[in-house]
């Protein structure tokens, strides 16, 4: 249950880790699918739960970045 922790633990608190979800977005959101994907019933609701949250925060975060020129920065690779 370890894992379910850490997901309920970002369902939570994501706010506060916005700048490691931002950063590791491309590897976290691999994972989350995973969970999300999960058969068992409280690990996949406990998945969804925290990707809803992850997806607020990297929504939040490219919302507020721009350039000097008051355009977005490209954040993405694609």
């Amino acid at each position: 249950m370890p894992f379910s922790a850490a997901l309920d633990l970002i369902f939570n608190h994501g706010a506060k880790f916005a700048e490691h979800l931002l950063q590791y977005h491309e590897v976290l959101f691999k994972w989350f699918i995973i969970w999300c994907r999960s058969s068992n019933r409280d690990d996949h609701k406990v998945g969804v739960k925290a990707m809803d949250t992850f997806i607020v925060v990297l929504a939040n975060a490219l919302e507020l970045q721009d350039d000097d020129n008051g355009q977005g920065v490209q954040i993405f690779k694609l």
